[in-house]
């Protein structure tokens, strides 16, 4: 079993989802992504690091899929502070068509003055400059993207304790691109309402894994790959995602817990008035390359029963699939083999070696990303699986 430090994270309220969409909906152009994170805290920053892993890597999964372009723009270390995020608020712009996220992670507080239950942000100049999420909730309501999403994944008090975790990182292929695609379009354009989430009610506790990030993140970030997955886009909601997140969440936070502790109880609060805007015409839908057609590509260069020009044709078409300058970061067992790769150089190999050690190769998807015109791969990973 693996042990990790699960920090204690004590907050009126952990996190906030505020998505807040105009009547109208006009077809995006941006995704700009805000992202806020306390890198400096000694006990919180492995968790803040995976948080932010985790975010980015939604962002660029929800920008191929709606064929939106990605902005991030990213305050911590110096600029993790109450000032730098007001002058970057003040400052933005947006087109009636973009999509706005706010992401947040680190501590967070709230007041018995207070009579809101969204947290204040413990930024560094806290003291000096309170930022609360719903100052920055008004601030972002006031430009004119079309969707806004205010996500704060936030911690007060800090206590360590011993903590066991019975999970383990879990690298799978994703489902159909173009159901995945639509899925997306249902959550992120053809919604008009609000969607208002606490991933903990006022006086609970919350609880971040330095491996693998906020529990309520995790949670959020499997539901939604779930959602991507699994599920038709017809039968997809945000009522049936946030619900999906508490029964992951409870798992984890059983899994958390050590024999004969006290449970953890952790329970958020959901407020969804979202009604179909589908009457707005979608894009036409992106001719993503798929997760199949690489996975069957890669392992058609080291099948030994095609032959050797049969196998060299195949290597040719690699225009088709990658792009000019792409690399793969390569695993081999569960470790990987740094440094990363030139995908040219990687699948020569691949060309020249078959029918020697390597058994089979397993494209993994969720570590990958595609090109903007979601039409080829810009990286990927990828887990040469060993004869013995």
């Amino acid at each position: 079993m693996r042990y990790f430090l699960v920090l204690y994270r004590t907050i009126c309220l952990v996190a906030g989802l505020l998505i807040s969409l105009t009547t109208t909906p006009i077809q995006g152009q941006t995704i700009k992504a805000i992202i806020v994170a306390d890198f400096d805290d000694a006990l919180l920053r492995s968790a803040s690091l995976k948080d932010v892993e985790i975010m980015a890597q939604n962002c660029r999964q929800i920008s191929q899929g709606i064929r939106y372009s990605l902005q991030r723009i990213d305050l911590n270390r110096e600029q993790f502070t109450g000032a730098a995020v007001r002058a970057m608020l003040d400052t933005l712009t947006a087109q009636p068509g973009d999509v706005l996220l706010f992401y947040y992670t680190g501590h967070g507080f709230n007041t018995e003055a207070n009579a809101s239950n969204y947290p204040y942000l413990k930024l560094k100049d806290w003291q000096q400059n309170p930022l609360s999420l719903d100052e920055i909730s008004s601030r972002l309501e006031k430009k004119a993207a079309r969707l806004k999403i205010l996500i704060g994944d936030c911690c007060n008090g800090v206590v360590p304790r011993s903590r066991t975790l019975a999970m383990a990182p879990v690298h799978k292929g994703m489902g159909v691109a173009d159901d995945q695609n639509r899925v997306l379009q249902k959550l992120f354009v053809d919604a008009c309402g609000t969607v208002k989430v606490a991933s903990a009610q006022r006086t609970q506790l919350a609880q971040a894994d330095p491996a693998n990030g906020s529990l309520y993140t995790q949670a959020f970030e499997n539901a939604f790959e779930n959602a991507l997955d699994k599920n038709r886009p017809e039968s997809v909601s945000w009522e049936m995602l946030l619900s999906d997140t508490q029964n992951r969440l409870n798992t984890l936070l059983t899994s958390a817990e050590s024999p004969g502790q006290q449970p953890f109880v952790q329970k958020g609060i959901a407020a969804v008035t979202v009604r179909s805007c589908s009457s707005v015409n979608p894009p036409e839908p992106a001719q993503c390359v798929t997760f199949d057609k690489v996975n069957q590509y890669v392992n058609d260069l080291i099948d030994s029963s095609k032959g050797r020009e049969q196998r060299l044709a195949i290597l040719k078409e690699a225009s088709q699939l990658f792009a000019e300058t792409a690399y793969v970061k390569l695993y081999v067992g569960d470790s990987p083999v740094p440094p990363n790769q030139s995908l040219k150089s990687w699948l020569n190999k691949l060309y020249l070696n078959a029918n020697r050690n390597i058994l089979r190769v397993e494209f993994i998807e969720r570590e990958s990303t595609r090109t903007a015109d979601c039409r080829q791969y810009a990286t990927i990973a990828v887990q040469e699986i060993w004869k013995p």
